[in-house]
């Protein structure tokens, strides 16, 4: 019996220190993210985002439907051509970032510019595309908040992540990773209106796991309302040299 009782005592002392060894940290998973996605030096897609209301507080005609042609380069640049509802163009390059839409005043089809310098508007600052900077972000976020692990099973870890910015719109962050492809598959944003859940899909371009569609609900009304929003990215070409004239910011 005692020789029982050793032996069972010696597997689960294998198995305390297999699992203790194997534990994800926080720093692994900010190099997964990494990693994934500093592989991508450019990008283009086409990008449909389909917007919808439900609550007492919203009506059909509040819902609509995006479509536009996206570019980036590096970290740091970025091209949105919005087709639907409306024309706008919103170019992003380091610190600059121009808007420029069709005049609805305008007779004559001219089109209002404006340039902005992003790093007079901190909420500017932490803008990305998500399909390039989504997991670079979040892995910056894991650097500056106070972090743990809530949760782990197989591949798959959540965290909570208290934001070092935390406010009423953003008190805390769950994020889930998974840590083999170094992607965030789902986000929980709790504020004071409510919760926020985003679920993410991705596909494999070579060696590369991309977005491919973004699920959000997030509250905002204080009834009840919500916001349906789904990011379906199309056509999506990866490291095939996008053009630096398509971010130029012309004063």
């Amino acid at each position: 019996m005692r020789g029982i009782i050793k032996g069972i005592a010696s597997i689960l002392t294998v198995v305390i220190f297999s699992t203790l060894a194997s534990a994800v940290t926080v720093n692994d998973i900010i190099q997964k993210l990494e990693k994934n996605a500093d592989k991508v030096k450019d990008m283009q897609a086409d990008v449909e985002i389909k917007i919808t209301f439900e609550g007492k507080g919203t009506s059909p005609e509040m819902n609509r439907t995006q479509v536009m042609k996206l570019y980036t380069k590096g970290k740091d640049k970025m091209r949105m051509e919005m087709q639907t509802p409306t024309e706008q163009t919103i170019i992003m390059n380091k610190s600059k970032m121009l808007m420029e839409y069709s005049d609805p005043m305008s007779t004559k089809g001219e089109k209002t510019r404006q340039i902005i310098d992003r790093d007079s508007m901190p909420n500017l600052q932490s803008m990305s595309t998500p399909t390039v900077d989504l997991n670079t972000t979040f892995a910056d976020m894991l650097k500056k908040s106070d972090t743990k692990i809530i949760s782990s099973s197989g591949d798959f870890c959540t965290f909570s992540v208290i934001p070092e910015n935390a406010g009423p719109l953003m008190q805390k962050v769950e994020l889930t990773i998974d840590s083999k492809k170094g992607i965030i598959t789902k986000q929980k944003m709790f504020s004071n209106l409510g919760v926020s859940v985003m679920n993410m899909q991705y596909q494999k371009v070579g060696d590369i796991w991309i977005l491919s569609q973004i699920n959000m609900t997030s509250p905002v009304g204080a009834t009840g309302e919500k916001m349906k929003m789904v990011s379906t990215y199309k056509n999506i070409k990866i490291n095939k040299g996008v053009s630096e004239s398509k971010f130029i910011i012309k004063e």
